[in-house]
């Protein structure tokens, strides 16, 4: 076996991983999509419940597990796509974190509207466009905003 046909062989390896790689980035993606599909449309009443989905779902919050808040805001942030208050809720629940709403959804509605570098998209549908920025940033950038509309007038 010489140089060339390791290098060869390499790229050939390289690329087979590429296209498995590919191809398991489209199955994740598509078993995402019947998972959605199931919690929308089963025909339980109220769609599949989150025991079902998750077998380490508890009742209440381990003392390690992340805030409702810090656990909504990471699943935003790591969705490369807009998720509905239920596809949150479930994802949080895979995070240890639980909430002992009523309604969860609501609960992740009404956290989403807090939290910063996060936009609501359609109803109870989020998505992250960015980083937080603090209270200090968004004063200035108001204070700016407020001059230029000032110079413009003028």
């Amino acid at each position: 076996m010489d140089e060339k046909m390791v290098l060869q062989q390499m790229a050939e390896v390289n690329h087979r991983l590429d296209e498995i790689n590919e191809e398991a980035k489209a199955l994740r993606a598509l078993l995402r999509g019947y998972e959605r599909w199931l919690r929308f449309y089963s025909s339980a009443e109220e769609g599949l419940s989150p025991p079902l989905l998750d077998d380490t779902y508890r009742p209440y919050s381990p003392v390690e597990a992340m805030s409702l808040r810090d656990a909504v805001r990471h699943v935003l942030q790591s969705a490369d796509e807009p998720l509905h208050c239920r596809e949150i809720w479930l994802r949080v629940q895979q995070l240890g974190t639980v909430t002992s709403a009523r309604d969860p959804a609501a609960a992740i509605d009404f956290t989403c509207h807090t939290l910063k570098g996060i936009r609501k998209v359609g109803y109870r549908t989020w998505r992250w466009v960015g980083h937080a920025t603090s209270r200090d940033e968004d004063v200035q950038a108001a204070k700016q905003l407020q001059r230029l509309l000032h110079d413009l007038r003028s």
